[in-house]
C-alpha cells in the first residue's frame, strides 16, 4: 500500500475516534462498551502511526546509504583522476627529455649582400620543445582515453549513464564496459549492445554513449 494510501485510511481512522467520543460526551453515563470502543480506534490509529513512522525511519536510512554510496564512488573517481594526473606529468617529463633542442653549428662566415647568391629570406619559425611535447603528450592521453572506455567519460557522463541506462547499476556498467573493451571492432560491440540491452536507441543519454564508443574505435 502506498504511503498517501496509509495516510488516508490512517486519517479516516482519526476522524472516525473523534466522532465516537463526541457521540460519548451526549451520553449521560460512559458505557464499557464506548469505552472499550474508544480504545480499539485510539490503540488502530496508534499502530498504524507506528507503522508509518518505522516506513519513513527505513525511507531514510535508504537514502543515507545511496548518498554513502555516491561518497565513495566519488572518492574512488577523485583517486582515479589523481592517477591520471601523475601518470600525465610523467608522461610529460619523458616528452620533453626525449625531444631535446638538437645543438646546431653554424660557421661564422659573414654573407655579402653583393653575393649574386645572396638571397634575403625570413627565417620560418620553428616549434619550440614544449609545443612538440604538449602535441605528443595529448596524441599519447587520447590513445591512452580511448583505449579503456571506462577512462573516456567524465564524471558527469559516469553518473548520466549508470542512473539513465543502468538503472543505477555500477556492477552491471563497469562489465558491459569491459565487454566493449574486449571487441575487436565497433560492428560487434554495436551488436553486443543490442542484443543485451533493452535501450531506447533514440534517446539523448543512448546517442551519447554511442558517440563516445565510436571514438573507441577511430
Amino acid at each position: 500500500m502506498a504511503y498517501k494510501e496509509k495516510l488516508e485510511h490512517l486519517l479516516s481512522d482519526i476522524q472516525s475516534l473523534e466522532t465516537l467520543v463526541r457521540g460519548m460526551q451526549e451520553e449521560d453515563g460512559l458505557s464499557a462498551l464506548s469505552l472499550a470502543r474508544a480504545g480499539n480506534w485510539a490503540y488502530t490509529v496508534l499502530e498504524k502511526l507506528k507503522t508509518l513512522e518505522n516506513e519513513q525511519i527505513q525511507q531514510l536510512h535508504i537514502r543515507l546509504v545511496e548518498q554513502q554510496e555516491e561518497l565513495n564512488h566519488l572518492q574512488a573517481l577523485t583517486e582515479q583522476y589523481q592517477r591520471r594526473t601523475e601518470e600525465s606529468q610523467q608522461t610529460l617529463s619523458q616528452a620533453q627529455a626525449t625531444h631535446k633542442v638538437p645543438i646546431r653549428i653554424e660557421l661564422n662566415v659573414p654573407i655579402q649582400k653583393e653575393d649574386p647568391l645572396y638571397e634575403e629570406k625570413a627565417e620560418e619559425p620553428t616549434p619550440s620543445v614544449t609545443e612538440k611535447s604538449n602535441v605528443l603528450l595529448q596524441d599519447v592521453l587520447a590513445k591512452q582515453t580511448m583505449a579503456d572506455l571506462r577512462k573516456a567519460f567524465s564524471l558527469n557522463d559516469r553518473f548520466r549513464f549508470r542512473r539513465e541506462l543502468f538503472g543505477g547499476d555500477e556492477a552491471q556498467m563497469n562489465q558491459t564496459l569491459a565487454d566493449l573493451n574486449a571487441m575487436p571492432s565497433l560492428d560487434m560491440a554495436k551488436q553486443y549492445l543490442h542484443e543485451r540491452m533493452a535501450w531506447d536507441w533514440q534517446s539523448e543519454s543512448v546517442l551519447d554513449f554511442i558517440k563516445l564508443l565510436e571514438k573507441r574505435f577511430i
